[in-house]
């Protein structure tokens, strides 16, 4: 890059301190509303395969057998279908309530990225006496990103993962490298980004190899062994797949059932992903980093570091883009495209863009001399500007901060998991619940499950695929109406939302109280509900057939607190 420096704590501390205090000030939100605060809820509050709650409940968290189920959650999913009791993730939930788990890991996750982002551009890019506050801004609209926090450090990691390989490649061993490559894949997720990291560092150096034409062993055992250290955290799964434990529901993915394989929407998948990346990975606009690169021409600098960086960014964001094209063109030998998504090179695109920001501030720091060098720092504060105000979750909790209304499609923390109502239904049910089953509909089943309810429906990346088959008969007839046109394609060729969805919702599973929606005529399929061992429906909405479908109605819950107000209904014995 720029030259090494030497990181030295005791001239840097200003710099990190200022940078750790504006990272806490901008989610005072979170903290100030407790658990009043809202959180996304697509993928991050209702996805059981990451909110670890459900899965510490029930008891089998630390189990590790070939043999070892999930009792609570669709009729004893096999225990190596959800991720590693190894990870940091799992443990917060095991040590935590939910709500602090989930709190207390954005925090540290957040904070690493600022840290680790801080570190990396002092060492290597941003390293010139007067340029840490640019480095630190540079950090903060790294660290302000609004990524999947569920997912551990898989994204605001990779500068810490980075750092401990560059003093390998530089032939630097230190203790501090060796022990984050150990510590990592405890930490970060293999599928999120621990595989294409692991690409990305191999072509590192293959590159260093072949410039150098001498082979950097330290470089490839630590490349080795972050490799084998995944493999062992997901062992289980990995053994699962192996083995042939069980037929994954994957096995049916069928992505050209759900995008267009037409080149011309790739290409604007593309340039979409290009303005503003993926957002498990973190939105955020580029547009103000592509305009610097773009700038760097006028003063004739044609290569460098900056050209092969947005070559990385463009080549992900065209593989993305192509990748029903390339699936399509594939015929039938694209069983590991479809069961690894190797489209997902786009978790790594925050951490590019933003190391693309520091490379190129340090250039035209070179360039600029006196006043004009603020220039720098106001294009940071447009950076950051853009960056919180594409993150709709943080938006959302300052403005309720501030007293403005709620979105009403954003229930808080408390709001969406309901505790208090769901203590209510489970005293209404005489019997203990592992003597029945549930299901929902028009809202997430993670929200019975948080509350103790054993439940035959679930959002799932990897369950047995008899079970979608069986759960589907529950709802073969319903979705057979032409009214379900899109439903049927999402669960056939997708599935991981294993959920009960009527025709008249459509896909809709956060219907809350204001909302006046009703299901008209439901089919149902009782004799199969009731095999599975299904006894209670959970419903959002009113079910106006349900005397017809031979349901009980129980009752109806709802309080001030909860975002839901809940029919519930008993289904009678086939």
């Amino acid at each position: 890059m720029f030259g090494y420096q030497p990181f030295r704590w005791h001239q840097e501390r200003w710099p990190v301190l200022v940078g750790v205090l504006i990272l806490l000030a901008s989610y005072a939100p979170y903290w100030w509303l407790g658990q009043d605060a809202y959180f996304t809820i697509h993928d991050f509050l209702d996805d059981s395969s990451y909110q670890f709650g459900p899965l510490v409940q029930s008891g089998q968290a630390f189990r590790f057998g070939a043999n070892a189920i999930v009792p609570t959650i669709m009729n004893g999913l096999p225990r190596s279908a959800m991720h590693s009791g190894l990870y940091v993730s799992v443990w917060l939930f095991a040590l935590l309530p939910p709500f602090w788990a989930i709190l207390v890991n954005f925090l540290v996750v957040h904070s690493i990225g600022l840290v680790s982002m801080y570190v990396l551009q002092r060492q290597y890019v941003l390293n010139r006496s007067g340029e840490q506050w640019l480095a630190i801004g540079v950090a903060l609209v790294f660290a302000l990103i609004p990524t999947y926090t569920n997912y551990g450090l898989s994204v605001m990691g990779q500068p810490l993962l980075l750092l401990a390989f560059l003093q390998l490649f530089y032939r630097r061993p230190g203790v501090a490298g060796w022990l984050i490559i150990l510590g990592f894949p405890f930490y970060s997720f293999l599928v999120r980004s621990g595989l294409y990291a692991l690409v990305g560092l191999a072509l590192l150096g293959l590159v260093q190899w072949g410039q150098s034409r001498r082979f950097n062993s330290p470089y490839w055992l630590g490349l080795v062994l972050l490799a084998v250290l995944y493999g062992l955290v997901d062992f289980p799964m990995i053994r699962a797949y192996l083995t042939g434990q069980f037929v994954s529901h994957r096995s049916e993915y069928n992505q050209a059932a759900l995008v267009s394989a037409k080149l011309g929407n790739g290409l604007i998948h593309a340039r979409l992903l290009f303005e503003y990346g993926q957002y498990h990975a973190g939105t955020f606009a580029t547009w103000l980093i592509a305009f610097l690169w773009l700038a760097r021409f006028i003063t004739g600098r044609w290569r460098g570091l900056p050209v092969w960086l947005m070559v990385a960014i463009g080549s992900i964001c065209l593989l993305h883009g192509l990748y029903p094209w390339l699936l399509s063109q594939a015929g039938t030998n694209k069983r590991i495209l479809t069961i690894f998504q190797l489209d997902r090179f786009y978790f790594l695109l925050p951490f590019l863009w933003t190391l693309l920001l520091g490379v190129l501030l340090a250039e035209w720091a070179q360039l600029l001399g006196g006043w004009r060098r603020s220039l720098l720092i106001g294009l940071i504060g447009g950076q950051l500007y853009l960056t919180l105000t594409h993150n709709a979750e943080w938006l959302t909790n300052a403005r309720v901060l501030v007293g403005m209304p709620r979105p009403a499609r954003s229930p808080s923390f408390r709001a969406f998991y309901a505790p208090d109502l769901f203590a209510r239904i489970r005293q209404a049910l005489p019997q203990p619940m592992s003597d029945y089953r549930v299901v929902s509909i028009g809202m997430h089943p993670i929200v019975a499950q948080l509350n103790g309810f054993y439940t035959l429906d679930s959002y799932q990346n990897n369950y047995p695929l008899p079970y979608k088959h069986r759960f589907r008969q529950l709802m073969a007839d319903e979705w057979a109406k032409p009214t379900a046109w899109a439903i049927r394609p999402y669960f056939n060729a997708y599935g991981n939302r294993c959920y009960v969805f009527p025709a008249e919702l459509r896909m809709n599973a956060l219907i809350g109280k204001t909302d006046k929606r009703i299901v008209n005529n439901l089919a149902f399929n009782n004799t199969a509900f009731r095999a599975m061992g299904g006894r209670y429906i959970l419903s959002a909405v009113s079910i106006k057939n349900a005397a017809s479908l031979g349901w009980r109605q129980v009752g109806i819950f709802n309080d001030s607190d909860s975002y839901w107000r809940v029919w519930v209904y008993e289904v009678p014995p086939a």
